[in-house]
């Protein structure tokens, strides 16, 4: 039996000791699938996520001068994140001129999950039909919002 990779979208053969397996073994899409459950975790598990929090808060409080350390030995990373921030204020500031554009949060992980939209924008459609492995070219599409129920 073949699948299709949910990270991907390649064609794998799942092994024979994990029947509903949904990622296929690429480094890149273990992570992804590592980074969903972790996700999930959180959002369904509150004691989890309590000590998720609580073990960041250790480390920081064992490591507060960490992320001053590494700007300063990063100095690519420091212009990087200044020129992608002011990118990112520009479209909030330009939101009103833009009807389509919407004001994002920056840095807000699990806000996706809970109040999931979908905007207007191109996006890239693949075939969900595992029998069809012969061809698995995406199919750029775009997708209009007309209304927001």
């Amino acid at each position: 039996m073949i699948r299709i990779c949910k990270s991907c979208q390649s064609p794998f053969r799942p092994h024979q000791k994990v029947p509903h397996q949904k990622y296929c073994s690429n480094d890149t899409c273990q992570k992804a699938r590592r980074r969903y459950w972790q996700r999930q975790k959180r959002l369904n598990d509150d004691d989890y996520k309590q000590n998720q929090y609580e073990a960041q808060q250790t480390w920081i409080n064992k490591n507060p001068d960490y992320w001053r350390k590494y700007r300063e030995q990063h100095p690519g990373y420091v212009e990087r994140n200044k020129r992608l921030q002011k990118k990112r204020y520009l479209m909030t500031k330009n939101a009103s001129i833009r009807p389509e554009s919407k004001i994002r949060k920056i840095a807000k992980m699990d806000d996706l999950i809970k109040n999931y939209h979908i905007n207007s924008g191109y996006y890239m459609l693949y075939p969900a039909d595992v029998g069809s492995v012969a061809k698995m070219d995406p199919l750029l599409v775009r997708i209009k919002v007309i209304a927001v129920a």
